[in-house]
């Protein structure tokens, strides 16, 4: 099973990767300001806004991460993990299965620029607390389920590892 979790860890290290990129493609962003919120004041199907905000970096990293986690939830239920917070929040079949039609529509072709799969995903407040909620859980549980299987000196050990790669220094001990 550690194996297993090892595994799953490294698709959320992935998403996780992603994520920290989306969230500083946004700040960027935010940053610019002036030309950010003229892209929001566009209509909402407009072809410029559909193009500036899903093919640059932001697009980019969000389809991975969106894309990214949906995997996650996958390993995540066939290695029949249990943690009630999690499952509590995958109760929420309509942001499960959204998140599922976006990592199709991210990994297999589409040939209709507008596609449902890529423009049904919910960008709502919800939606959005919803996914950070459970990217943060996902890490959190899958290393506290590692940790479980091995001796405390190992879990030590693994996480002063994991500490370093998240702070950027990559040699691991």
């Amino acid at each position: 099973m550690l194996l297993k979790l090892i595994s799953l860890h490294k698709y959320w290290i992935h998403c996780n990767f992603s994520r920290d990129n989306f969230r500083k493609s946004v700040q960027e962003s935010i940053t610019r300001g002036s030309e950010m919120s003229a892209i929001i004041g566009l209509e909402e199907s407009s072809f410029s806004k559909y193009h500036l905000l899903n093919l640059d970096s932001f697009g980019y990293y969000r389809s991975y991460w969106y894309s990214s986690i949906f995997i996650v939830i996958e390993g995540y239920t066939d290695l029949k993990i249990k943690n009630e917070e999690i499952d509590k929040l995958l109760e929420n079949k309509v942001f499960v299965d959204q998140l599922r039609l976006f990592r199709n529509a991210t990994f297999h072709y589409q040939k209709d620029l507008y596609n449902a799969k890529f423009t049904g995903i919910d960008d709502s407040n919800e939606f959005i607390t919803w996914i950070n909620k459970l990217h943060k859980l996902f890490g959190d549980c899958i290393l506290n389920e590692m940790h479980k299987l091995v001796s405390p000196e190992v879990s030590e050990a693994i996480k002063a590892n994991f500490d370093r790669i998240l702070k950027g220094e990559t040699k691991p001990d």
